[in-house]
């Protein structure tokens, strides 16, 4: 049994969000339990009526053993990306 396995989580550990939109909607990324695995979850964020975010109701969620595939998925589509021109350097980061 892997270390991640083992490990229980007191809450979700958010390690990064982002804004997607002027609507005030994010792009929130998490490390938490789901169904007793650990996994990484990333999902939208959106206002309520009250302003508060709220998960939306689809997302990604990956065992976090599957990160570093996920990583070089991402880490691909970014180098393909700026090689279409896709992406202003400038603006990048």
């Amino acid at each position: 049994m892997t270390a991640a396995a083992k490990m229980k989580l007191l809450a979700p550990e958010k390690v990064a969000e982002f804004w997607r939109n002027r609507g005030g909607e994010s792009v929130r990324i998490e490390i938490r339990e789901y169904e007793g695995r650990v996994v990484a979850d990333v999902r939208i964020y959106f206002p309520d009526s009250k302003g508060v975010l709220k998960p939306s109701k689809k997302g990604i969620c990956v065992a976090v053993n599957k990160l570093p595939e996920l990583t070089r998925g991402i880490s691909k589509a970014l180098a393909r990306a700026r090689e279409l021109g896709l992406i202003n350097e400038a603006a990048d980061g």
